[in-house]
């Protein structure tokens, strides 16, 4: 009996394992974090670089992971999330600051290295393109602030951008824990030939895997 008892209990051992370590096919997410957001701004005259004073803002948003291998954790990524991005900038007496909305869909490839049964670690690098919907750039003259649509026709900043990211996640029983960098590939200055801009944000997120 005792034997019995014991072959069943290493059979259902084995069964609970295989089980929590098949890879989900599909694994929906929640995701509401900090941005940290800089601006690159680049003098095409002198070729001189620097960055914006940074930015603190939030970002939300949804993501979706489909699992491309049968028995392998390697997953494409993808989602809609809204990042709240800019900086302070120093134009010749007036200090800009820029608040920029982006409605971002990433697109990226992770793997989940498992540590434990529910637990991994999941690398992840991809792409990003980004559309502004809605942005401000304030400055004080004379003691006023003064407030300004930043996208737009006619506008210091184009709509679209396009880029990519690079992070690392930690998934502990569905409960999500991320941190990633960004960084802009175009120039998002709307018709100025003087100067280049491009956005520059670290993430951080956490969240809830279904």
């Amino acid at each position: 009996m005792k034997k019995l008892f014991l072959c069943l209990l290493a059979i259902t051992a084995a069964i609970s394992t295989a089980w929590a370590q098949t890879p989900k096919k599909n694994i929906f997410g929640l995701r509401v974090g900090m941005d940290m957001s800089k601006i690159s701004i680049l003098d095409t005259g002198s070729g001189e670089k620097y960055l914006s004073e940074l930015r603190t803002s939030f970002n939300i948003g949804l993501t979706d992971q489909i699992r491309l291998l049968n028995d392998k954790p390697f997953y494409f990524q993808f989602g809609l999330m809204l990042h709240n991005k800019g900086g302070k900038v120093q134009a010749t007496d007036i200090e800009l600051s820029l608040n920029a909305m982006y409605l971002e869909l990433p697109v990226m490839l992770n793997y989940h290295i498992r540590l434990a049964p529910k637990v991994a670690v999941i690398p992840f690098a991809g792409f990003y393109g980004s559309l502004g919907v809605d942005g401000k750039q304030s400055f004080d003259d004379l003691g006023l602030e003064i407030q300004q649509n930043l996208f737009g026709k006619n506008k210091m900043f184009q709509r679209g951008d396009f880029g990519g990211r690079i992070g690392i996640g930690l998934s502990i029983h569905s409960v999500y824990i991320g941190a990633s960098y960004g960084g802009g590939f175009l120039n998002i200055a709307q018709e100025d030939d003087t100067s280049k801009f491009r956005n520059r944000s670290w993430s951080l997120s956490v969240g809830y895997d279904f």
